[in-house]
């Protein structure tokens, strides 16, 4: 499963793949500086509130609410066959507080439950169908954001809450002065309940630890490739203004087995344009997160690989000898010494990559070392040893949903060339093949594919995005997204990943909350269940 961090490095690993030297006039800190920052914006919080009060109403209508018996003045009644007929919210609102608060508003909060009820008194005996009616209720409540330094994520706990229930009314659809006077009684205990039931400890027990569940449950780094972790934990508390919410996290790319700290300088990146406001969510990643990639990938010769004829992806390119096209009539010289053989070559990454990002260009730079050699020895006996400096310069965008991309630079140019080895070979007429090769035959192929195009990955199955975009920046990379959410914020899956666990936090608050209201077999209205 990708989640909305994969995605965004996905993207950048795309474009290394189908192809600045660090520079930056800001401050070096890497003690303070992300690698990534996540911008949730307040449709994020609209949106996530708008579905967990649907799904709190749709759960209201099949709550199961228990018959009660109880006595009041000198008459018995027993309530039953009680069930939810309406239960809607008008109108709620998220507001960004300073301080890392936020405010819940539910406004116009409606809610009627239908049932019957028995009555005995003295001189009175009788059945009659009822509703209760509470109208035009409202909550309002404050969430305090923070972190958690230990485990490297957030925290949220309530903390101011209110709640207004104006009137509550029992209607029964039989006229008697003892059923008006239970009528009075009722309404004024069910009005009490639901008060103290909104902001009760009860409700605010619930959402205090839905949240901490969801929010412990967050991972906080990702394998990826098999031998990579990207750690992303958070490293301050979010920061809010009035429209978002920003997170500052590690951004850092480790060996699996060998986590050391990078070495390299984490630099500050551009604040995130303003267009990124009007998406539900957005994310920028550093190149520093790619630099830490390409280091650890140096170190443990992740780059380094031996192409023979089992694994090259057509057969014969490594012979001396062919008709058509073979390593032979790249390097004739190679033919001429070594006919009707076949090679293997060694590629080793001589250099660290150096992967930037400047002023909306994705540029690589690097340096490898061809080692070719008889299929029948080893490298340790080389035929030619060829360097090879890259230089690629690309960039990519997102256009309804699918992601394109681009190469408008790709050379790579031999370096001096070991002498005293077996071939000696004519180094400017290889670079000049090399060189129409690249523009006549694959760097066509790559942007064509690249036009093409292919679906931006899925961050969840829970989750469909929808008006995705995605650009360089001066010195930073910026997905930003649109998104469609379906759980079920009851029910939740272990290994539902990270973007998943922070909507359910978010989505608890108004869930709980507003399923308090409708759960009347909570209220305690002194008296007991019949039997």
């Amino acid at each position: 499963m990708v989640t909305l961090i994969q995605t965004t490095l996905f993207l950048f690993l795309l474009v290394i793949a189908t192809q600045c030297a660090p520079a930056s006039t800001f401050e070096e800190n890497a003690s303070v500086n992300p690698g990534l920052v996540m911008r949730l914006t307040k449709k994020t919080f609209d949106y996530v509130t708008d579905i967990t009060i649907g799904q709190a109403n749709r759960n209201a209508r099949k709550t199961k609410i228990p018959n009660y018996a109880g006595k009041f003045l000198h008459i018995k009644f027993y309530l039953y066959n009680m069930k939810v007929s309406n239960f809607d919210v008008k109108s709620h609102s998220v507001t960004f507080l300073p301080k890392q608060m936020m405010n819940y508003k539910f406004a116009d909060i409606n809610l009627s439950i239908t049932g019957v009820v028995k009555i005995k008194s003295a001189a009175f005996r009788d059945t009659a169908k009822f509703e209760i009616v509470a109208s035009r209720m409202s909550s309002s409540v404050n969430v305090k954001l923070a972190l958690d330094p230990a485990s490297g994520r957030p925290t949220a706990v309530v903390g101011d809450c209110h709640a207004d229930v104006p009137r509550t009314r029992v209607i029964f659809y039989k006229k008697h002065s003892i059923l008006n006077l239970l009528s009075n009684y009722l309404s004024k205990v069910i009005k009490r309940n639901i008060e103290k039931q909104i902001c009760g400890e009860k409700t605010i027990n619930e959402i205090n630890t839905a949240l901490a569940k969801g929010l412990q449950k967050m991972p906080t780094s990702e394998t990826f490739l098999y031998d990579f972790v990207f750690d992303y934990r958070m490293l301050k508390n979010p920061y809010i203004n009035s429209t978002f919410m920003d997170t500052d996290h590690k951004g850092e790319v480790f060996w699996l087995n060998n986590r050391k700290e990078c070495p390299l300088p984490v630099r500050p990146m551009e604040p995130m344009p303003h267009c990124t406001t009007k998406a539900m969510v957005a994310s920028q990643l550093s190149a520093y997160t790619l630099n830490t990639f390409a280091y650890v990938a140096y170190k443990n010769k992740y780059f380094d690989h031996t192409f023979d004829s089992k694994n090259v992806p057509k057969a014969g390119l490594l012979n001396t000898t062919c008709e058509n096209y073979c390593i032979g009539k790249l390097i004739p010289e190679l033919a001429k010494a070594y006919p009707n053989k076949k090679v293997s070559v060694l590629l080793e990454a001589t250099e660290m990559p150096q992967p930037n990002i400047i002023k909306g260009d994705f540029i690589l730079d690097g340096t490898i070392t061809l080692t070719i050699y008889l299929s029948t020895d080893s490298p340790t006996k080389p035929l030619v040893i060829l360097p090879i400096k890259i230089h690629t310069n690309s960039t990519a965008n997102i256009s309804k949903n699918i992601v394109h991309y681009s190469v408008s630079v790709l050379k790579l140019k031999i370096g001096l060339v070991k002498k005293g080895l077996p071939i000696k070979i004519d180094v400017e007429q290889l670079q000049r093949t090399i060189n129409f090769g690249i523009n006549a035959f694959l760097m066509p192929k790559i942007n064509n594919e690249g036009h093409k195009g292919f679906p931006v990955p899925p961050i969840s199955k829970h989750m469909k995005l929808m008006n995705s975009q995605f650009q360089f920046g001066l010195n930073s990379a910026i997905f930003m997204t649109d998104f469609k959410f379906d759980v079920n914020f009851e029910q939740t899956e272990d290994d539902e990943d990270w973007f998943s666990w922070l909507i359910r936090s978010i989505g608890s608050l108004g869930y709980y909350m507003m399923s308090s209201i409708a759960n009347i077999s909570n209220f305690n209205m002194s008296v007991s269940t019949q039997t």
